[in-house]
């Protein structure tokens, strides 16, 4: 019987374990996620079914920022308003308006920066969201003019990074 075990984390993987075959197929170590190097490579199928859901989950990671992060930006707007109970509806029209090319770019963003989700740290996706959604704001704040606006600025900057964390977390699988 053989018995495989990681470099990082030390953990044993005997043959006989139910994890060796998720070890075998995608050479990672199921508990930190870390490359193995004493399997041989994928075998071709197992690269075009784990290339097929890396795709979907990217999809999904797309339409969860293009959709989630308006509405997400707009929660502040309604915790301010003094009547929100009367103009939500419009607040969140105008967000979507407004934040839709904003959460479009974070979208792109994530998947171009983010890795494989099978390679991604412990809450990377909060991370690289929440730098996706201050690199989408950007354009927003220049094409509007905000930089003349300290405080305007921080708190666009603010609703960017915080509706972008959100949303990485949200699109991970």
């Amino acid at each position: 019987m053989r018995i495989v075990t990681c470099e990082k984390c030390h953990l044993s993987i005997p043959e006989s374990d139910k994890s060796w075959d998720l070890a075998n197929q995608f050479n990672i170590c199921p508990n930190c996620k870390n490359t193995l190097s004493h399997f041989a490579s994928i075998p071709s199928t197992a690269k075009t079914k784990s290339t097929m859901f890396f795709a979907h989950t990217k999809h999904r990671a797309f339409i969860t920022f293009t959709f989630l992060g308006p509405l997400v930006g707009a929660v502040p707007f309604l915790l301010i308003t003094p009547s929100a109970y009367k103009e939500g509806f419009i607040v969140i029209i105008f967000a979507y308006l407004i934040g839709i090319i904003p959460a479009f770019l974070a979208g792109l963003v994530f998947n171009s920066l983010m890795p494989s989700y099978a390679q991604s740290k412990r809450h990377q996706e909060i991370h690289i969201g929440a730098l996706s959604g201050l690199l989408a704001v950007l354009p927003i704040i220049v094409i509007f003019g905000i930089t003349k606006s300290l405080m305007l600025l921080i708190v666009i900057a603010l609703i960017g990074v915080i509706s972008g964390g959100i949303c990485g977390h949200a699109s991970k699988p």
